[in-house]
Formats: structure tokens, C-alpha cells, sequence
């Protein structure tokens, strides 16, 4: 087993509960620990025998991009669901954070995590 990372991915998306947060999308940065079985790529060095990062990172930036939610508990946990539907992925950590939510703190997060 091994480990791919995706951190620090930026995507805008409308998320918040007040009028003034769903006026305009806020930026939103998500960070992805993702548990994957390394063994047949390390050998194969294919790219088809394990994740492709750069089609999730794109699918999960669209789907932020294109959702509206009013809690980062809502938001962690669909992106949760979409990293987990990849057969190849056993378990996965997603933090979500929220630079713009507190005006005095750099942001706020918010991480969900499951496995199979």
C-alpha cells in the first residue's frame, strides 16, 4: 500500500450559510490523503495500473466549482465520496478549508475520512 497526496487545491465554489458568503463563490482549498495498493504501478510504471491525481484534482475542482453548500461538513464529505468511488482507492482523509470564515484566523477546516 502507499499513499498519494494532493494538497493545497483551489477551487472557488459557493459555500456558507449567511446571504453575504453566497453572493459570490469563495475560494476553498482542499487537501486529499488518499490510501492506494502501489504494488502493480511500482512494478508496471503504467499509469493506467493506479490513480490518476490530475483527473481527480480536475473532478473534484469542477465539482466545487459547480456545487452549492452551506457547511464545509457537507462539502468534505461528497469530495470524500467521489475520491472513494475509484475502486483503487481504499481509504481516504479530505480537509477542507475556508480561508475567508473568520476574520482573524488564516482559515477554517473542516476533515472527513473513511475507509472500506
Amino acid at each position: 500500500m502507499g499513499k498519494i497526496f494532493i494538497s493545497g487545491l483551489r477551487a472557488r465554489g459557493t459555500i456558507g450559510v449567511t446571504d453575504e458568503e453566497r453572493k459570490n463563490p469563495q475560494q476553498i482549498i482542499i487537501d486529499v490523503e488518499l490510501e492506494v495498493d502501489t504494488d502493480k504501478s511500482a512494478k508496471s510504471d503504467k499509469l493506467g495500473d493506479t490513480l490518476d491525481y490530475d483527473r481527480l484534482a480536475r473532478q473534484i475542482t469542477s465539482f466545487v466549482e459547480h456545487s452549492q453548500f452551506h457547511l464545509l461538513e457537507r462539502l468534505a464529505s461528497q469530495i470524500l465520496g467521489q475520491c472513494l468511488a475509484y475502486p483503487i482507492v481504499t481509504a481516504a482523509i479530505v480537509t477542507v478549508k475556508k480561508p475567508s470564515a473568520l476574520a482573524d484566523a488564516e482559515f477554517v477546516s473542516v476533515t472527513v475520512g473513511s475507509s472500506r
